[in-house]
């Protein structure tokens, strides 16, 4: 597998250029990146990267005496420009230095970019021992990902064969020194799954894990775990400061909403000891980040912060009877005030469980639904701008705010129907009467 390292002032352009595909699957590694030459040149030494993708105009340190420097150092190291449309010129002058390639940056694409990848790897002589070390790298992370996920499930003993196969991993944190978790999800996953104009699975990990470890800092004593589809678990030894890293994520959450429209959530757990309660530590995190529920505004939370809840709420069911009643005496307008303040009550009932809270929604929704088809609203294909109805709207939202935003559009859809009904039904009853005169 061949070392690449990417070298360019623009945080986007690294970024773009490391998400552009999942490397891996193509002999490739992203093994390091660097804003300007004098950091690249820093980095070069410990990385030993095959190919080096750089800018030229940067400082401090420009990609002229980069190139010029490591090929006199490195002369198997090759050098791909990338470069600007009005850049001729400087291009011109670094392909005389050695430079083997050049490519536009801004409108660079994945199989451009790796037809030139493979063209200048066929002049680099195979280093098999390198080969089998990146390998095994890779053999590494896979089985990271799928120890977490064995850990999450297994039971009794198979839980302690699993830790101690996870104490057994070559990782950058210790379990046995004090540690934290910091778990980061993507707000509204599900939403933005169906909506359709998201990141394939693969490709979204890769671009999260390579936000998280520039915004985090690949020198920080970390350890990551892609956690389900949406969610990555960030465990650092305690040494590490959990304000900086409260810092570090509200940047990433920032990089992530303007250049991805994504919106991040995470928490952060107490200081840890030992292995063995791992699994709880994960589990503990998640729901803590359910308290999110009430609050879209709150986008990070400490773990201690459990008094967000009201306690000692019932939840009751929805009253079905209720519902029939206020129809059968004032139409559907006193069946969309229902499920409207249905909702409002809601709010009261902070100290129940999420689960519980989505499961009384769903009732209620199918209630609701049920009752107001017979009234001739189709609320099961009435769906907000994002394309969900009221029933999935309610199990996939995240937040409460949203789900009662989804509900007061689709609101203004069902009143629209039952206009439309009545108007009808009085054109029928007129046409009707205007028949029976002489």
């Amino acid at each position: 597998m061949k070392k690449l390292m990417i070298v360019d002032d623009e945080f986007l352009v690294r970024l773009g250029i490391a998400s552009l595909m999942t490397w891996e699957n193509y002999g490739y590694t992203i093994a390091a990146e660097a804003s300007n030459g004098k950091e690249a040149l820093e980095k070069i030494e410990g990385v030993s990267p095959d190919i080096v993708l750089t800018d030229l105009m940067m400082s401090p340190g420009d990609g002229f005496e980069l190139i010029e420097t490591c090929l006199k150092k490195y002369p198997e190291m090759k050098f791909i420009v990338l470069s600007n449309y009005n850049d001729f010129d400087n291009v011109r002058k670094a392909m005389k230095l050695g430079a083997s390639d050049y490519v536009f940056k801004l409108t660079l694409k994945a199989e451009e970019l790796l037809q030139i990848l493979n063209e200048v790897s066929a002049e680099i002589k195979s280093n098999q021992n390198e080969e089998l070390e990146n390998k095994k790298e890779k053999t590494a992370e896979v089985g990271k990902a799928g120890l977490l996920k064995r850990l999450m499930s297994a039971r009794d003993r198979y839980y302690e064969e699993t830790l101690r196969d996870l104490g057994k991993m070559p990782l950058c944190i210790s379990f046995g020194r004090p540690y934290y978790l910091f778990y980061i999800t993507i707000d509204n996953f599900k939403i933005l799954r169906h909506r359709g104009n998201f990141l394939e699975n693969d490709l979204l990990k890769f671009t999260m894990e390579n936000m998280i470890h520039e915004i985090f800092g690949k020198e920080k004593k970390m350890e990551v775990f892609a956690y389900q589809v949406s969610s990555f678990l960030l465990i650092f030894n305690a040494g590490e400061e959990r304000k900086e890293a409260a810092e570090r994520f509200m940047l990433l959450r920032q990089y992530a909403l303007k250049y991805f429209g994504v919106s991040l959530s995470a928490s952060i757990s107490r200081i840890q000891n030992g292995i063995e309660n791992l699994r709880e530590v994960i589990q503990s995190s998640e729901k803590l980040l359910q308290l999110c529920f009430w609050d879209r505004e709150k986008k990070l939370l400490w773990e201690g912060q459990e008094s967000f809840f009201r306690e000692g709420q019932i939840l009751e069911n929805p009253d079905k009877k209720r519902l029939e009643k206020q129809l059968d005496l004032e139409g559907t307008i006193a069946g969309i005030r229902w499920m409207e303040e249905y909702l409002a009550s809601l709010e009261r009932k902070k100290a129940c469980e999420l689960p519980e809270i989505r499961k009384n929604m769903k009732k209620a929704v199918q209630m609701f639904s049920y009752c107001m088809e017979k009234k001739g609203i189709n609320i099961e294909q009435t769906v907000d701008k994002n394309g969900i109805n009221l029933e999935t709207a309610v199990m996939e939202y995240d937040y409460y705010a949203d789900i009662c935003d989804c509900f007061y559009e689709l609101k203004a859809l069902y009143l629209e129907q039952d206009l439309q009904k009545r108007q009808s039904m009085q054109f029928i009853n007129s046409f009707q009467k205007a028949k029976k005169l002489p």
